[in-house]
């Protein structure tokens, strides 16, 4: 049994990683338009989900290569759900 932990540990880190992923994702999306719209203030904001980001994979490195790979893999599923509305030319 204990031969399935680093497999269900690395499923859990692929979907954190796509809830990760879509949260930054959105968030880009909001400090982009604030910041067009002339706000400085969000600098911070931006600071801040790079640093969330990059916390969350250095503990799902904590946890191996596989759970690595699986949370950087659910990071890149969930930059596809932000992205879904802009493919091909559409605007959300």
């Amino acid at each position: 049994m204990s031969d399935l932990a680093p497999y269900a540990l690395a499923l859990a880190a692929l979907f954190a990683g796509t809830a990760a992923g879509w949260a930054h994702f959105r968030a880009l999306e909001a400090i982009a338009a604030r910041l067009a719209a002339g706000e400085r203030r969000v600098l911070l904001w931006q600071a801040l989900r790079l640093v969330a980001l990059g916390l969350f994979l250095f503990l799902c490195a904590k946890g191996g290569a596989l759970t690595l790979l699986a949370a950087a893999g659910g990071v890149f599923l969930g930059r596809a759900l932000v992205m879904r509305p802009y493919r091909k030319g559409a605007a959300p």
